[in-house]
């Protein structure tokens, strides 16, 4: 089988999905039969992926270069010869699977990821809409549709995307042995205090703003918090923090563990979130998570287990958790937090379920190959 995975960006999580699974995929099918067809401007996102498996296109958004990296991508994949072709995200969904539907031609199988639904973010009613207008029309041309979530499978047929095209795949991550990179001790925590950690981009979506009031109004003087992450656009500003908040910047991956280890637990107050990955991503190192109860996130950590669910609205009740939050409470469940990871998070889980659904994708597209 030959694969093409087609991303039109791989910043942030869909290209930590790609360097993920795709180097299991060579492993298994050969180097020669997975080609990822991404922008050369995020290529270096794709640290485990070997040069020869790419194939360069542009990320520039302009209406010339859309129409160039159509005909490109096009005959990208002509000259591929794909089994089977992987969309990841709804920009190059729209740009792989419309001339699929509207140009002359047959086409390979198609699975597609939009890696969260536009559909189901912070937008006004009639954005919305037409996200899902759009999503609902390009099923058309797709064999199977890979959700991150049961809420996303939900999301998708609740606006009339076909059920029988929907699967269910969560997300996985590569495991790391505690110890592996050798910087237990690179994150030196105070453990008469309470260390809580944030990783991510600092914008609404991920609800810093919110963690920050949040802990502005405990008073708890043995209360700390580390950032990981920046803003999306930075103005050049250092943020206001408090001044129990230390902001590190942003780490290299290997480097994130030993901080996800080290903290008591992980805070997670995403307004929206597909899936969650820095919740998976502390589960594997056994560190428990405080979510919010948006999107996915009350399904990747079992409230009360692996971690605490918590509600945004009123805004109070953030400030209140983190007020009476216990070290001992938050360390009796880090033996769930690990087997959560290694029952559904894996990275190796994810690679079977997605290698099954492709077989069952070709076989149905050629019942007699």
């Amino acid at each position: 089988m030959k694969i093409v995975h087609i991303a039109e960006t791989i910043q942030g999580g869909i290209g930590s999905y790609l360097d993920t699974v795709v180097p299991l995929q060579i492993r298994d099918l050969g180097a020669q039969n997975v080609v990822c067809i991404v922008p050369k401007e995020h290529v270096e996102h794709l640290a485990r992926v070997p040069t020869a498996c790419t194939r360069l296109i542009s990320h520039d958004r302009s209406p010339v270069n859309l129409l160039r990296c159509l005909v490109q991508t096009r005959r990208m994949v002509r000259d591929e010869r794909p089994d089977l072709v992987h969309v990841h995200s709804s920009f190059a969904g729209m740009l792989v699977r419309l001339p699929y539907m509207i140009l002359p031609g047959g086409r390979p199988p198609v699975v597609y990821c939009a890696h969260a639904w536009s559909f189901t973010m912070e937008a006004p009613r009639w954005k919305r809409g037409l996200y899902a207008l759009i999503e609902r029309t390009l099923a058309r041309s797709t064999d199977a549709i890979v959700n991150i979530s049961d809420f996303e499978v939900r999301a998708a047929v609740d606006v009339g995307i076909p059920a029988d095209k929907c699967v269910r795949i969560y997300n996985g991550v590569r495991d790391v042995p505690s110890g592996a990179n050798g910087e237990e001790a690179a994150f030196p925590l105070d453990p008469r205090c309470l260390n809580l950690l944030f990783v991510g981009r600092f914008d609404r979506q991920k609800g810093l703003d919110l963690l920050l009031s949040a802990v502005r109004r405990v008073q708890r003087p043995d209360l700390r918090l580390y950032l990981i992450g920046s803003p999306v656009r930075s103005s050049g500003e250092p943020l206001d923090l408090p001044d129990n908040v230390v902001s590190l910047g942003w780490l290299a991956h290997d480097q994130i563990d030993a901080y996800y280890r080290a903290a008591d637990a992980v805070v997670v107050p995403s307004r929206w979130e597909g899936f969650g990955l820095v919740a998976a991503e502390a589960m594997r190192n056994g560190t428990p998570v405080i979510c919010s109860d948006r999107g996915a996130l009350p399904e990747v950590v079992a409230d009360g287990q692996t971690g605490i669910v918590v509600a945004l609205d009123p805004p109070q009740r953030l400030a209140d958790l983190l007020g009476g939050l216990g070290r001992e409470r938050l360390a009796s469940m880090r033996p769930a937090a690990r087997a959560r990871f290694l029952e559904l998070f894996t990275d190796e889980t994810m690679h079977r379920q997605l290698m099954e659904l492709y077989r069952e994708v070709t076989v149905a597209r050629h019942p007699a190959a």
